[in-house]
């Protein structure tokens, strides 16, 4: 089921996995119990779930992706990156509840693909702006000798 709400405004919950792995535990179709297999990719979960008596079969995901990349672990990503959190307390504490996370080579990788790129194209943008209303002003100082001292 797509959602229409972006995934960076959709609410996100803790998950306790016995709890969730309890909804694919047996086959919606004919009720027998069913063959489950997990897939986690830091905080990504995929699951399937197979029925051996009558061949049901689904595959679930924890959260949607931006092109192969869950949107959790990019999520989780921009927000360590973009309050200037520590990545490495932060790991602290989703260790000591549990919670799984991406690895600090993920957290980097995410970084200089789509975070800096991003942060780089909108200064430029907001440069652009500034630079062409400057451009349309009159009696503007472009430039000055770098000492900060009175006239």
């Amino acid at each position: 089921m797509e959602s229409s709400k972006p995934a960076h405004k959709t609410a996100t919950y803790i998950v306790y996995e016995n709890c969730l792995l309890q909804l694919f535990e047996q086959c919606p179709v004919c009720h027998h119990v069913s063959n489950v297999r997990t897939r986690r990719v830091g905080t990504f979960l995929a699951v399937e779930q197979r029925c051996p008596n009558c061949g049901f079969f689904r595959k679930w995901n924890s959260q949607p992706t931006v092109g192969s990349t869950p949107a959790g672990n990019l999520q989780l990503s921009v927000a360590v990156y973009a309050t200037g959190a520590s990545f490495f307390k932060l790991e602290k504490i989703f260790r000591a509840m549990q919670l799984k996370m991406i690895h600090y080579d993920t957290f980097r990788s995410l970084a200089r693909r789509y975070i800096e790129p991003a942060i780089v194209h909108s200064w430029k943008t907001a440069q652009d702006g500034m630079l062409k209303k400057l451009s349309q002003q009159q009696n503007i100082i472009l430039g000055g000798d770098l000492r900060a001292h009175s006239p």
